[in-house]
């Protein structure tokens, strides 16, 4: 068995995904995304956020529709419209130009994306469908996954060698759309289209997609508080992502190790995470991992004040950063298995869909608001706001308790 799995990432048909997986997940830049932007671009926060949030509305507008053209033309074209139209929009902001520029760009890459949500994923598995090697796909999965992580470790330790190097950050954008030239080719000369057959014609209905997941969310309180919960941590770990770039200059981290910091060492803390949870056997449920979450939230809250008086601890905030970061990020997917025994099978994909259309909207909204408040204050706005999102959602959870902690 275990041959025949090795012997699956030599075929002729499954190596190129994966060296295609790895060129897309290639970002040196996100490290030092934000002060590229109001640095180098002279972008205000809010300007920034805006951007943000035009992708988002773009992206989740036009998810639907693109996901029905790629059912019915193919999957490798609609991955290949949105590599193209994806790096394009990314190419923007290699050059100093109006506002309008970057939400032309902004608006490309949504639209690039929204053609390959889900049509990637179904380009793989439609593959190994027809290869009659669908037993693997799992494996395969979370073989892929490394490959992701290795991109980003690789990422990281490559941006922090060229900004120590005297590169610019500008050198670190530029690197991803070569790359994703790269992967446009090998998509067209080396991923062939799988054969699907589609039984019927699609077409995209907002208002009886949207009813269905609106249905299932009220009509089951479990699931209604474990979205509510996860939307309310979703907002304080978007809002961070968004937020430590400017609250490390202002603790007075050097630039040159951002990339090494927020894509590295949180790579490398997050194998070991999911080793410990997987060695140990940890029993979980919605409600510890919740009460979890929070009290590290509080603890980077309380690190922040503390470096308010002792600002020359930066090892500290690294610290409390790549905890936060990696906990949020792991054990939210995690917590989002318990949804699934609430959700029934013939509609699972319309309800998770729904719940992701609408966190999306839920977040290019928050955007509108967050680059203001970073504009007014970094550090204020972070601490704040923690404070009170970790308040509201501690007493949600805390009254909803009993439904999070039984099983179904």
């Amino acid at each position: 068995m275990q041959q025949s799995f090795n012997n699956i990432f030599r075929h002729p048909r499954i190596f190129p995904l994966l060296v295609w997986q790895f060129l897309n997940s290639w970002a040196p830049w996100v490290g030092i995304m934000m002060i590229y932007l109001n640095r180098y671009l002279q972008l205000s926060f809010s300007q920034i956020m805006l951007l943000q949030s035009i992708f988002m509305f773009s992206n989740a507008i036009l998810e639907i529709p693109t996901g029905i053209l790629g059912d019915k033309f193919g999957r490798k074209l609609s991955v290949l419209i949105s590599e193209i139209l994806f790096a394009i929009g990314f190419s923007f902001y290699l050059f100093k130009a109006p506002l309008i520029f970057y939400a032309l760009g902004e608006l490309l890459m949504g639209m690039g994306r929204a053609f390959g949500s889900g049509s990637d994923e179904a380009l793989q598995y439609d593959t190994f469908k027809e290869l009659k090697l669908e037993k693997f796909y799992t494996k395969f999965i979370s073989f892929q996954r490394s490959i992701v992580l290795s991109a980003s470790l690789l990422s990281g330790i490559f941006g922090t060698w060229a900004l120590s190097s005297g590169l610019s950050m500008r050198f670190l954008w530029v690197t991803t759309p070569i790359l994703l030239l790269i992967s446009i080719v090998i998509l067209i000369f080396f991923i062939k289209e799988p054969k699907v057959k589609l039984e019927k014609e699609l077409v995209p209905d907002y208002k009886a997609y949207l009813k269905s997941a609106f249905k299932t969310l009220k009509e089951s309180k479990p699931l209604r508080a474990m979205v509510i919960i996860g939307f309310l941590l979703g907002i304080m770990r978007y809002t961070l992502n968004w937020s430590i770039q400017p609250l490390f200059l202002y603790f007075g981290v050097p630039l040159k190790y951002f990339t090494a910091i927020i894509l590295t060492a949180t790579s490398l803390t997050a194998i070991l995470l999911h080793q410990i949870i997987l060695k140990k056997k940890i029993k979980l449920n919605f409600y510890t991992i919740t009460n979890i979450l929070l009290a590290i939230n509080l603890g980077f809250v309380l690190v922040l004040l503390f470096l308010k008086l002792t600002p020359g601890l930066k090892l500290l905030l690294i610290i409390a950063f790549i905890i936060q970061r990696v906990t949020n990020q792991e054990l939210m997917q995690i917590a989002r298995s318990f949804w699934q025994p609430f959700i029934k099978s013939f509609n699972r994909a319309t309800v998770l869909s729904g719940i992701s259309l609408l966190n999306t909207m839920l977040f290019a909204t928050i955007n509108l608001f967050w680059g203001r408040l970073l504009d007014i204050s970094v550090y204020w706005s972070v601490v704040i706001t923690f404070f009170m999102l970790s308040t509201i959602t501690w007493i949600y959870n805390f009254k909803n308790r009993k439904s999070l902690i039984e099983k179904k």
